[in-house]
Order: C-alpha cells, then sequence, then structure tokens
C-alpha cells in the first residue's frame, strides 16, 4: 500500500520508535518488529512491511484512512489467514457492487448469506408440515449433538476436546460452542463415565412430537408430579332436598361419596445399539430418524396404555379404557350401543344414539376416538352417503376430520379390522378427561453411551419417559360414565 514518510513516522512513533525521521525502511522495520497492527478505516488489517513509501506530491494516497491499534499482537497463522480473508470479502464485496451498479436501475447492495440446499429442503419440510423440528437451526444443533455423542471422545459436558471418531467432528464442537449448547446435566450411575442428557433447546420440539403422534397426553387430564404417586380426592351423586313437615326431624342427605383416585408413575425405556458403520457412513437424517422413532415409539406406548392395556406388567400394570369396558362385559356395560356386524353395517343412527348416551357433563369437549381405518371407512362413508350440503354439514370441516359436528381423534392401537367376527369396540365417544388421569414425571430423556458397546463397535442410545395412566371412571353396568362405546356384533 502506497504511503507518505510523514504518515509512516506518525504510525511508527505511536510504537514507540524513537530513530532517525528520513528513514522509511527502519520506520519499516521498526513496525513489524512491534507487531504493530495496521488498519484500513474499513477495518482492513494491512502488513507493515508492505507499505510503498512514495513522497511525491502528486500520489494518490489516502492517508487519514489508515489507523494504527496501539496493541501488540503475536505473528501467527490465524492472524494472516483473516488478513487475507477481510481483504477478500472487501474485494467480493466491492465487485459485487460494482456488477450490480452496471444494471440500470439497480443500487448496489451488499452480499447476503446464500441458504444451502440442504437448509432450503428442510425449510421446505416445515413449510409441508412434515419436519420433526421448528427450525433448520435446531436441526443442524440436534444433528452436531449426536455427531459428538456417538464420534466424539470424552463427555460432551467438558470441553469438546479429544480425538474424533468420525467426520466433521471439530466443526461440530466448534458450532456447539458457538451456539451455546451445553448438556443439562450428567447422567447418574451407572451412566457416570459417558453419558449426558439432552441440550434444553431440544426438549420443546421432542416433546411436541410426542403429542404429534400420539393422543393419550392431548385426550387424558394431565397432572405434572414429582413423585411416583399421585393421589387426589373425587365425589359422587349429589344431594337430595326435602319437604319436611313443620316441626318434624329432618333428614340428611346422604347423596354425595367421595374416593380417591390413585395413578402410579412407571418408567418406560427404549434401549438400541447403533453400528458405528451405519452412524458413519449415514447421511445427516440419522439424528432426526433417531429422535422421531423414540418419540413415535414411546407415544405409541402412551396411547396402548390409554386404550388397550390389559394390566399385564408389559403395560406397567396400566388397564386401558377399552379394557375397562371388556372386564364390565361388552355387551353388558351401561354406556354402550350395539352397531353392525362389520364396519360397513354401521349407520349415522347408532352413531346418534352413541351421541345421545352421553351425560350432559361429557358433552362440551366431547371426541371420537378411533383408528384411521374406521374414520375412513365408517365416517367418511357415512358423511358421502348424505350427499349435497348435508354432506358438508356432516363432515363439518373436511378432511380435519369431523363427524356431526364433533372431533375425530384417530389412534393406532384400537380395532382395525372390518370384521373381527366377535363383540369389539370399534369407536368410542366422550371426554376422556374426565375418564383418565395422566401422571407425567418425565416426558422424555434421552442418553447415549459409546462405552456400553465398545467391544461390538456400537454407541447405545436410550430414551426414557415417566409416567402413570389411570382409566378410573367408565361407568358401570347400570350408570353411563364419561365415555360410550358402539361395537360390531
Amino acid at each position: 500500500m502506497d504511503i507518505k514518510t510523514q504518515k509512516l513516522l506518525a504510525l511508527a512513533k505511536q510504537f514507540g520508535y524513537t530513530g532517525a525521521e528520513d528513514d522509511p525502511e527502519a520506520m519499516r522495520k521498526h513496525l513489524v518488529d512491534a507487531k504493530a497492527v495496521i488498519k484500513t478505516a474499513k477495518g482492513v488489517v494491512i502488513d507493515p512491511a508492505k507499505f510503498n513509501v512514495i513522497d511525491s506530491p502528486k500520489a494518490a494516497v489516502i492517508e487519514d484512512d489508515i489507523t494504527a491499534e496501539p496493541v501488540t499482537k503475536s505473528a501467527t497463522l490465524d492472524d494472516d489467514l483473516d488478513t487475507k480473508i477481510a481483504a477478500a470479502a472487501e474485494r467480493i464485496a466491492k465487485a459485487a457492487g460494482s456488477f450490480r451498479q452496471d444494471r440500470p436501475g439497480s443500487p448496489a447492495t451488499e452480499i447476503v448469506s446464500v441458504k444451502s440446499v440442504e437448509e432450503r429442503e428442510y425449510e421446505g419440510r416445515i413449510k409441508r408440515g412434515n419436519a420433526f423440528f421448528g427450525s433448520y437451526d435446531q436441526y443442524k444443533n440436534w444433528h452436531d449433538w449426536l455427531r459428538v455423542h456417538f464420534f466424539g471422545s470424552g463427555n460432551a459436558g467438558a470441553s469438546f476436546e479429544g480425538k474424533d471418531y468420525g467426520p466433521n467432528i471439530q466443526a461440530a464442537r466448534k458450532r456447539l460452542c458457538e451456539y451455546g449448547a451445553r448438556t443439562k446435566a450428567y447422567a447418574s450411575t451407572p451412566e457416570a463415565a459417558g453419558g449426558a442428557l439432552i441440550f434444553d433447546q431440544f426438549i420443546p420440539d421432542i416433546v411436541n412430537n410426542l403429542l404429534q403422534y400420539g393422543v393419550a397426553r392431548r385426550l387424558a387430564r394431565i397432572f405434572r408430579t414429582n413423585t411416583d404417586v399421585i393421589t387426589r380426592p373425587v365425589k359422587t351423586g349429589r344431594h337430595t332436598a326435602y319437604f319436611p313437615e313443620e316441626n318434624a326431624t329432618l333428614t340428611a342427605s346422604t347423596g354425595i361419596t367421595y374416593s380417591r383416585i390413585q395413578t402410579v408413575v412407571k418408567t418406560s425405556v427404549i434401549y438400541t445399539q447403533m453400528s458405528m458403520q451405519v452412524l458413519d457412513d449415514s447421511n445427516p437424517s440419522i439424528a432426526e430418524d433417531t429422535a422421531i422413532e423414540i418419540a413415535r415409539a414411546q407415544a405409541f406406548t402412551e396411547d396402548t396404555c390409554l386404550f388397550t392395556a390389559n394390566g399385564e406388567a408389559g403395560y406397567g400394570g396400566m388397564i386401558g379404557a377399552v379394557s375397562r369396558f371388556t372386564n364390565l362385559g361388552i355387551t353388558s356395560a351401561a354406556g354402550r350401543i350395539a352397531g353392525g356386524g362389520d364396519w360397513s353395517a354401521h349407520t349415522d343412527a347408532q352413531i346418534a344414539q352413541l351421541m345421545g348416551l352421553l351425560p350432559d357433563y361429557a358433552r362440551p369437549n366431547a371426541v371420537f376416538m378411533c383408528t384411521p381405518e374406521f374414520a375412513g371407512s365408517v365416517f367418511m362413508r357415512l358423511a358421502r352417503d348424505k350427499g349435497g350440503v348435508t354432506y358438508d354439514q356432516a363432515r363439518d370441516g373436511g378432511y380435519m376430520m369431523t363427524y356431526a359436528g364433533r372431533p375425530v381423534i384417530t389412534n393406532n392401537v384400537m380395532n382395525a379390522t372390518s370384521s373381527t367376527g366377535t363383540n369389539t369396540i370399534d369407536v368410542l365417544y366422550g371426554d376422556m378427561s374426565r375418564a383418565a388421569d395422566f401422571a407425567d414425571r418425565l416426558s422424555l430423556n434421552l442418553e447415549v453411551d459409546r462405552s456400553v458397546a465398545f467391544d461390538q463397535y456400537a454407541v447405545a442410545m436410550r430414551g426414557v419417559t415417566r409416567f402413570g395412566i389411570n382409566v378410573h371412571d367408565v361407568g358401570t353396568t347400570s350408570a353411563v360414565g364419561p365415555v360410550v362405546y358402539l361395537y360390531q356384533t
């Protein structure tokens, strides 16, 4: 860069130069030895060794654009690289501005970041509603976290230092540090040497997907708890009014009774091992697929416990609503309507009877609960049979699935067979929040450990939820409860 002797002298004096004032080479050497940081007004760093001293009055030198920082700095490769990058960025910006100015009516603008193909594709998935995470940044952070845990040495709660066991680990560590991503806490024994909990910022997305893939948390009455047993009081019946004679002894009303509902929390665990070769060779979707499948499996388990669990150990001792009705007797429970011999024989009149059977207190939030197969075969058939405007009224909102003005909430655990040849509950109707309690102690916990499967060249991943479901009220053989059902005969 061109510079006059007087300007060079002024810069050198800022760094303690006391030599001859007519020796540009001495001034330049002094600045180099002092590791002086010389910048233009635009912040571009200039190497003092490259100053070209010109004292000609015709020289085009803008001396005021040059400033110096009165500090010293170690000469490193990074410094030189930063200088080159800054200078290159300035040249590119100028070139881009000139190019845009060459087009009439097009003002010069600064260069902006360009989205990658992967980012554009993921944002498209978000718009279509089939992305797991709410943003591309969340997706990439999750992927980086898995890469560091799967391939990096040591635990991720430390300083992210150690040997790499897969591609791009250093870059993943750097991004995690730059975005301030740290683990919540270390896992307890037997994971003392390795596993760490998932980052706080991922938990909302993963828990939301428990809601997306399952319906138990949407339908039952949720209780957040920090104990393994939650107990709440409940009352039944109503007081009776009497009309006593004058001066007669009053009759006591005993219509109200009290009892307690107790829900026991159980621990549900998904444990899997994955080959390091598969993880090393797979594309970034392995991160999202892992989270999706764990969330889906846990949500399926929760739905099973709400609807069809039979109290066995494989269901944590929980009994679902369908099993509660089965225990009462499919043809004996008060809250029942007999349908046809298969799905094709169910009628709109039977659905109307089912809706009419529900007690008044359960009607404001009542929904239909069935499998997608039943909804498509029965509700859609009945809606089409109505035809014309009545068809729109019956569906009441399109394929969002409502029937007769009430939402149809589908699940994948109830009956999905058109003809079972026996008495089978096909659809429930009512307010499940009045029938079932859901004790939520731990929504989802993800842990990764490379040590347990070290001799198999694999990694282990564990997903844990802690919850309890108590379907406490489906009525009796003589009284209709907050949920009723239609069954195939």
